[in-house]
């Protein structure tokens, strides 16, 4: 079993934010500009055990705490939020270097000026190890929703 923790924090000034803005003509157009101050102090942890020499788990959490401001469209916008993240993988490993696994990942709302947005998505792998464990050949399905 391995296990791993860290802590970090991040700040920068003039990061790039998408905003939008909403015309005279009824448009909502978007764009990128450099207006945003932004802190962010976050936790880490993964875990990887070998449940059987068949079978392996993964788990990998982030959390933290962020602060975006900025000015977008004469609107001065101050966010703060949670954020987060978690990955659990499992796998499982045939005989002649055959491996299937199974990925769930869910990422929080990322907070922008004007909004969020949330991700997560599940994925279904197959492998097979090749020319004495030097190529790997994956066939892969997702399933992402926004």
């Amino acid at each position: 079993m391995a296990i791993n923790a860290g802590l970090s924090y991040s700040f920068s000034n003039n990061t790039i934010q998408y905003v939008s803005t909403f015309g005279a003509d009824g448009i909502t157009r978007g764009t990128f500009e450099n207006i945003g101050v932004n802190d962010n102090l976050e936790a880490d942890f993964n875990v990887n055990v070998p449940v059987s020499k068949r079978v392996n788990l993964s788990l990998n959490v982030q959390a933290g705490y962020e602060t975006l401001k900025g000015t977008a469209d004469s609107n001065f916008y101050s966010r703060r939020a949670l954020i987060g993240n978690g990955n659990l993988y499992l796998s499982y490993h045939f005989d002649h270097e055959w491996r299937t696994g199974f990925n769930f990942q869910y990422y929080s709302p990322a907070i922008t000026l004007q909004g969020t947005s949330p991700y997560y998505y599940t994925l279904l792998s197959i492998s097979k190890t090749i020319f004495n464990k030097k190529l790997n050949i994956y066939m892969l399905l997702q399933v992402t929703l926004i």
